[in-house]
């Protein structure tokens, strides 16, 4: 093979690796239990078909010739709790496949026994990424949303000797009319002796216990928690010093109006956290509503704001929100994923219709745009099914850990990716010519013919 074909065949190599993340990522948002993070059942997410709407960096034949080949590829997702397999597909065949589990440690098919570490000590991490919000803060406020509605509720038992009991009248428009307040107050002295463990001590998750055993509580606490006639909380109210270590205190303020009934969820949370010195902040308003109180409809909304600072540089604003619908077994809606910092706005917005075509099977579409401000620069449409999935289990024994470049700064033959491009490359050779045309079109011919021959 002369040097020019091997340059052109490295091309292709980025080229497919490349097209490999965006396409996996698009998974992320499809069922709702997805985005609640509640369920325990194994997931199995289809995505094949891909099709750009648009793409900025390309003339409309030349994203044509995109789509005739990237039409042929696609992902079987199978997502079971901390383990998933994904299958890389071309004609629905599979090409190969790889485990990955939480430590984002991967095994894959071609070979079985060893295990390869994609993510690396110092690699940065892009803070802005759609797809990083939806699985670090999305998934997780859902799952801590549920976990300290339980530790503020079994608040007031526990600490009975500190609980005021009193009357009160307060109509909280769409969570009822508060007719009780229960106020708990914590001394500083108090606060000192007994925190953080006698609030880890109420709860049931072990997640939650090693978020609030992590802080440090300084001076006084208080909560105060109003219930309705029936005894259901309707708003709990927290006020406090907290912070990660006696340097990065933070005055918290919390106020949370809450709905529970067995069809329908509501949450408003507005949590306030200035530094007590300076002006850095992380501040939260996040309003949640699941509601399928209604047979015939099924409504489910997310609307967030994040506002951060720190220092006189680090400023950013994040606004996601969802509008999910649930009628005539089609769950259809958008999602709107925003970032405004350093002067920059970048976009993502999501569009999915899925119909229900037999129990527990879903078909449909996924339409993700990318945009800069008001200015639509990309666009892609992925057909998509969702079913329940099979078990997947990380193997145990007789594995051993790569060496990679990325980790050690050794020879990078070690790394998988030339394997996988070598995989892929291979088959799509085997596609007809005419869907060959986006590697063919500036390949003289005499060098393409090297490639494919």
């Amino acid at each position: 093979m002369s040097r020019t074909t091997e340059r052109k065949t490295i091309v292709l190599i980025l080229i497919m690796m490349l097209l490999l993340p965006s396409a996996a990522s698009a998974a992320i948002p499809i069922p709702v239990t997805l985005l609640t993070g509640e369920t325990n059942e194994p997931l199995r997410i289809v995505l094949s078909e891909p099709e750009f709407k648009k793409l900025s960096q390309f003339d409309e034949n030349r994203t044509e010739q995109l789509n005739r080949l990237i039409r042929h590829a696609g992902i079987d997702l199978n997502i079971d709790r901390n383990c998933s397999k994904t299958k890389i597909l071309i004609d629905n065949d599979e090409v190969f496949s790889y485990l990955q589990n939480d430590d984002a440690e991967r095994i894959y098919s071609f070979e079985p026994a060893v295990i390869y570490q994609e993510k690396t000590n110092g690699e940065e991490t892009d803070s802005d990424d759609f797809v990083l919000f939806l699985e670090q803060f999305l998934v997780k406020a859902n799952g801590y949303i549920n976990d300290f509605y339980m530790l503020f509720a079994a608040a007031p038992e526990a600490f009975a000797e500190r609980t005021r009991n009193e009357g009160t009248e307060l109509r909280l428009s769409g969570f009822g009319k508060a007719v009780q307040r229960m106020t708990i107050t914590f001394p500083a002295d108090y606060v000192k002796e007994n925190f953080p463990k006698v609030l880890s001590d109420l709860t049931k998750s072990e997640e939650c216990r090693e978020i609030i055993s992590g802080l440090i509580f300084s001076g006084a606490q208080k909560i105060s928690l109003l219930y309705d006639a029936e005894g259901k909380l309707v708003r709990i109210n927290y006020d406090g010093t907290v912070g990660e270590s006696e340097e990065t205190l933070r005055k918290v303020s919390l106020v949370w109006k809450v709905l529970r009934e067995d069809e329908h969820q509501k949450d408003s949370i507005s949590l306030k956290t200035p530094a007590i010195k300076g002006a850095d902040k992380d501040n939260i308003a996040l309003e949640r509503e699941i509601d399928s109180s209604d047979s015939a409809l099924g409504k489910y909304m997310w609307d967030i704001q994040i506002d951060h600072r720190a220092g006189k540089e680090d400023k950013k604003q994040t606004h996601f929100s969802a509008q999910l619908t649930d009628a005539d077994s089609v769950i259809s809606g958008n999602m709107e994923y925003n970032i405004k910092r350093d002067g920059k706005n970048p976009k993502t917005k999501v569009y999915m219709e899925v119909r229900e075509e037999k129990a527990g099977e879903y078909k449909g579409t996924i339409e993700i745009a990318d945009y800069s401000g008001k200015i639509e620069k990309n666009r892609i449409l992925i057909h998509s099914l969702l079913q329940k999935g099979e078990a997947v289990k990380w193997p145990e024994a007789g594995l051993t850990k790569a060496e990679t470049a990325r980790n050690n700064e050794i020879d990078p033959k070690n790394e998988p990716e030339d394997t996988i491009a070598g995989i892929i490359i291979q088959k799509l050779f085997e596609l007809p010519e005419e869907d060959l045309t986006y590697f063919s079109n500036e390949i003289p011919a005499s060098m393409w013919l090297e490639l494919v021959h």
